[in-house]
């Protein structure tokens, strides 16, 4: 994936759209085109776990109410952008996400068996049993959510100016023919994206931890 700032990604959308006669970009649109930049960064990011917006984290269990030590929250905004945890007493297998059924407080112990969401904003996560201890190891979605002109929008620039050309065509009741354009520029390039992701070096060789890894929720 190649990046560039929310600035010149709303400059290149102008452009492509200007090369079409009947398309009215004005400088009043610039806004419109940045919102609609960061919306589409927003709904692409969220396919998939993308390899190049993944990263891992370490934290230290407390012991107490299931939480760890650090204020997770400046690294994850979301929960749902947890693809995984390991503890370090199993680095081979997991934690699983908890049922909706499961009760957190009726089940003991000191060794980390699932995770759940946090009441608390600031820890995002909870482990249980909510006694355990030692050390985790996150892996997550890097997201941004304050976008400056300068700010770099972390996904393929490509992507994400076919994206708002096609909805910006599409909303301005634009040539048929401008809008397929877009769409298949758009999709062809996020069929290459996918295609790139899944055929990237992993570090697990072992089938049993990609299994695992993958059965998650």
């Amino acid at each position: 994936m190649q990046y560039d700032t929310l600035q010149n990604l709303t400059q290149k959308v102008i452009r492509k759209l200007s090369l079409y006669s009947g398309t009215d970009v004005q400088i009043y649109a610039e806004d419109r085109i940045a919102d609609m930049i960061i919306d589409a960064y927003n709904t692409l990011i969220d396919e998939r776990f993308w390899n190049d917006c993944m990263f891992w984290h370490t934290y230290n269990l407390t012991g107490e109410n299931g939480v760890v030590g650090e204020t997770v929250s400046n690294d994850i905004v979301n929960f749902n952008d947890i693809e995984c945890i390991f503890a370090e007493n199993n680095t081979r297998h997991q934690l699983r996400l908890a049922h909706n059924t499961t009760i957190p407080s009726l089940i003991e112990g000191n060794i980390p068996q699932l995770y759940t969401r946090s009441a608390n904003d600031n820890k995002v996560f909870e482990v249980i049993p909510y006694n355990s201890t030692g050390k985790l190891y996150v892996r997550f979605r890097k997201r941004t959510t304050t976008f400056l002109p300068a700010t770099i929008v972390p996904f393929d620039s490509l992507a994400l100016i076919y994206n708002v050309c096609w909805s910006y065509t599409v909303d301005d009741g634009a040539n048929p023919a401008e809008q397929q354009k877009f769409k298949q520029l758009f999709e062809n390039r996020m069929q290459e994206l996918r295609s790139n992701d899944v055929s990237g070096v992993y570090d697990w060789n072992d089938d049993t931890v990609n299994q695992d890894i993958y059965s998650w929720r």
